[in-house]
């Protein structure tokens, strides 16, 4: 066996090893994940996010939860992955959140064109945490995309990632 072709079966034998270990021990993670966003994140409870959109194009929200344990942190982390497809217009929900609960709120244009608009306004913990319109000036290039994004440290709070 040459040398390119030993290198090649080790290789697939180590993905091999690595998938059996993950299939027998369950030592992987998998984040949930659905494509519609709820209304109820977990036990909710703590504050309420409203999300208020506008586009010109097709467009997708996605909402990506995360919740560790203070009391247990050896506990494993709570996450869960959601989107939704809508179609060009106004669309808007409100989403209830337990505390302590991190979010990234991403709003996007599928197929934009020059001159397409997004548009959103977001509030969380009773205040506006932003409000912006983007308007495309011109074509994508490779590997971009049109899209509004914002990061949240508390959901509930309206706590901004790295802000007050």
């Amino acid at each position: 066996m040459n040398s390119l072709m030993k290198r090649v079966a080790f290789g697939v034998l180590g993905l091999v090893v690595v998938l059996a270990w993950w299939t027998l021990t369950g030592k992987h993670e998998s984040t949930p994940s659905m494509d519609k966003i709820p209304s109820k994140i977990w036990e909710g409870g703590a504050g309420q996010v409203t999300i208020e959109v506008d586009s010109s194009d097709p467009a997708t929200l996605r909402a990506d939860f995360e919740k560790a344990d203070p009391s247990d942190p050896s506990k494993p982390h709570q996450r869960l992955q959601t989107w939704e497809k809508v179609a060009a217009g106004q669309h808007s929900w409100t989403i209830d959140v337990p505390a302590g609960t991190r979010g990234t709120l991403e709003f996007e244009a599928v197929g934009p064109k020059p001159g397409s608009k997004l548009s959103w306004t977001v509030h969380a913990g009773g205040k506006q945490i932003a409000q912006e319109t983007q308007t495309m000036d011109k074509p994508l290039q490779a590997n971009e995309a049109f899209f509004l994004r914002v990061e949240m440290e508390d959901l509930a709070t309206g706590k901004l990632e790295g802000g007050e």
